[in-house]
């Protein structure tokens, strides 16, 4: 069983190990597969720091991978499996933009309202906004065959609607 606390800093007010209601880091305590466990969880949100112990009780230790770290061992596929630069350039924007979204969230704790919330950030043609939805949906797919993630979150998004222009043939000038 994990339990959470704060352990406050020198400045907080508060000295209680029951007192919630500051910014103080919130650290972990218990047993972990007949391991004792004491850490900071780098976190100071109280619900994502439930659902990190969570992920930790459900899955364990070892399997808990946060989005930066699935990001290194993807992009290191991606060079393993020698990848064209290009590829492997346009993949390193997705990640730099997963990373700066997701930071050291769990990768389990991703969901389609986020990677929906991060497609409509973006303000890019709607052929690059497919593009980019397609390389989420395969960095997230890399993550379910790692059995780092149960489902894919990104499939259940739609694609943009792409307006095609129809090229005209040429006229006889030309």
């Amino acid at each position: 069983m994990l339990t959470i606390y704060r352990r406050h800093r020198a400045t907080c007010k508060h000295r209680a190990r029951r007192n919630t209601k500051c910014f103080c880091p919130i650290w972990v305590q218990g047993v972990l597969e007949g391991k004792a466990l004491r850490h900071s969880l780098d976190l100071t949100n109280w619900e994502a720091a439930q659902r990190r112990v969570r992920d930790l009780e459900i899955h364990g230790e070892a399997q808990a991978v946060n989005v930066e770290e699935a990001c290194e061992k993807f992009l290191a596929d991606c060079e393993g499996r020698k990848l064209s630069p290009a590829t492997i350039k346009k993949y390193k924007y997705v990640c730099d933009e997963l990373k700066r979204t997701f930071g050291p969230q769990s990768l389990r704790s991703v969901s389609v309202d986020d990677v929906r919330s991060l497609r409509n950030s973006w303000h890019y043609a709607p052929l690059t906004a497919l593009k980019r939805l397609e390389y989420v949906r395969t960095f997230f797919s890399f993550c379910v065959a790692s059995g780092w993630m149960q489902a894919n979150p990104a499939k259940g998004i739609k694609s943009p609607k792409i307006k095609a222009v129809p090229t005209a043939p040429f006229e006889g000038d030309e």
